[in-house]
């Protein structure tokens, strides 16, 4: 075996280590994310009267990975939309008719979003939604076509 190709170790481990360094290099240019109870203060001061304690109903849409999210987005949003579409139509029928929606990942939080509104009647109802501000006209959209009123804020 005199003229065997065999791939040398340091450089494949540099090259690990360079693909490394840009993955983590990457995660360094996005904004910090606010904690949940900073979301939830500027959630509470969009409701009306937001200096007498108001009930807010929060959900959260969960990023279960890649391939998990990729799916759910295939099937429309998957369980997560149908729990959303059922929570959202049992709070707009409430006493205190608002709800904050936590996003994870933005193309899942379209997804979900997209199915659990998609017809529903939901007058009366505020949706804030704590997103990516990218995010923020996509889904006014969405939930403003449902007939809910909508509010944002930032998770950065």
């Amino acid at each position: 075996m005199p003229n065997e190709h065999r791939p040398r170790p340091h450089r494949a481990v540099a090259l690990a280590l360079a693909v490394m360094a840009l993955g983590l290099g990457g995660c360094s240019t996005h904004p910090p994310e606010k904690k949940k109870g900073q979301i939830l203060a500027e959630a509470l001061a969009k409701t009306p009267n937001p200096t007498q304690a108001r009930e807010l109903v929060t959900v959260t849409i969960p990023s279960h990975g890649a391939l998990a999210d990729q799916l759910a987005i295939a099937s429309g949003g998957g369980a997560n939309a149908t729990q959303l579409a059922a929570l959202l139509s049992q709070v707009a029928r409430s006493s205190t008719p608002r709800v904050l929606v936590i996003g994870g990942a933005p193309a899942l939080d379209a997804a979900v979003m997209q199915g659990a509104l998609k017809g529903q009647r939901l007058e009366g109802l505020q949706v804030i939604f704590a997103g990516l501000p990218e995010q923020e006209a996509d889904i006014a959209t969405l939930v403003r076509a449902a007939g809910a009123r909508f509010d944002f804020v930032s998770r950065q």
